[in-house]
């Protein structure tokens, strides 16, 4: 014979039951936003912001985020494409900058989808290693030599099928800097990086010529 449950037990139950149900689907939720964390393009992303000067001049440094939204369909991904709107902050905001930086999401992603094509390319690839294996950029700026990009927006940096032309932030353990490069081909032979200085931020009134132009 079974003895009777009382409708107080009967909630406890449901809610218990809810309580497991929720949890189970927060954790999966969870555990898929920190594998999104943990990708290559997420933290790039991120690095993208965090070394950006406009950013950081409207942020505040440092800039941290706050997650994204798994609900929201525009936040996806796959073995090609990724597109999130992170809600980010920095010291002088107060609350996560929500608006703003989902009316930018898309334009960020077109950069950096872009930028990454850039320094994918064999000009930007040579010229990087011509940087990192100058003994008197190695001397000034010290080792490793790292880069921090360039700025898309600043027309100077700029490039087609046979000419090339970039201004990239970099730096290494003594110093930080401008690295100017010219590059060209002409096809079928490969490219040359026909002009290269570096400007020291401790010293921008020189340069330091590391190729130099037959031009000039």
């Amino acid at each position: 014979m079974f003895s009777r449950i009382s409708n107080k037990t009967l909630a406890k139950v449901a809610v218990y039951g809810a309580f497991g149900s929720i949890s189970a689907v927060f954790y999966m939720r969870w555990s898929i936003e920190r594998q999104i964390r943990g990708q290559e393009f997420y933290k790039e992303a991120l690095n993208l912001l965090k070394q950006h000067k406009g950013a950081e001049t409207v942020l505040g440094n440092p800039i941290s985020e706050s997650g994204f939204d798994l609900s929201d369909k525009t936040n996806k991904c796959n073995s090609n494409e990724a597109h999130f709107e992170v809600s980010v902050r920095g010291l002088k905001t107060e609350a996560p900058v929500y608006g703003a930086f989902g009316s930018i999401s898309a334009v960020f992603y077109m950069r950096w989808s872009i930028e990454r094509q850039i320094r994918g390319q064999e000009f930007y690839k040579e010229a990087l290693n011509l940087l990192k294996q100058h003994k008197g950029a190695e001397t000034v700026l010290g080792n490793p030599i790292s880069e921090s990009g360039f700025d898309l927006s600043d027309k100077t940096n700029k490039c087609n099928s046979n000419e090339a032309h970039f201004e990239v932030s970099v730096r290494g353990p003594k110093d930080r800097g401008t690295y100017f490069f010219w590059a060209r081909r002409e096809e079928p032979k490969p490219w040359e990086v026909y002009r290269a200085e570096l400007e020291l931020k401790s010293k921008p009134d020189q340069r330091l010529i590391l190729v130099q132009s037959s031009e000039s």
